[in-house]
């Protein structure tokens, strides 16, 4: 079964586009679209942003996932749900 995922892309910058699903914020460079998903080109630059009780969480795409919709099943939405229940302990 495939993951799915509610990232709406946002034009930001010159050279740079956003996605948000309202509690994640990831900011990719250039990204081209091919086969229902988002390529980064430089996959290792994006960064994507959380915020819990007025503080800001930084989580860099250290792994390579070379498209945006992996990233954030994958790697961002376990890591921003295991934040969430850490933090509400």
């Amino acid at each position: 079964m495939e993951k799915r995922n509610n990232l709406r892309s946002l034009e930001i910058a010159a050279g740079k586009t956003g996605f948000t699903d309202d509690v994640i914020s990831i900011v990719a460079g250039q990204v081209c679209y091919n086969n229902n998903k988002h390529y980064m080109l430089e996959p290792q630059k994006a960064k994507a942003y959380f915020f819990w009780r007025g503080e800001r969480y930084v989580i860099e795409n250290t792994e390579g996932f070379s498209t945006v919709e992996d990233w954030y099943c994958n790697e961002l939405l376990p890591k921003i749900q295991m934040l969430t229940l850490l933090l509400c302990e």
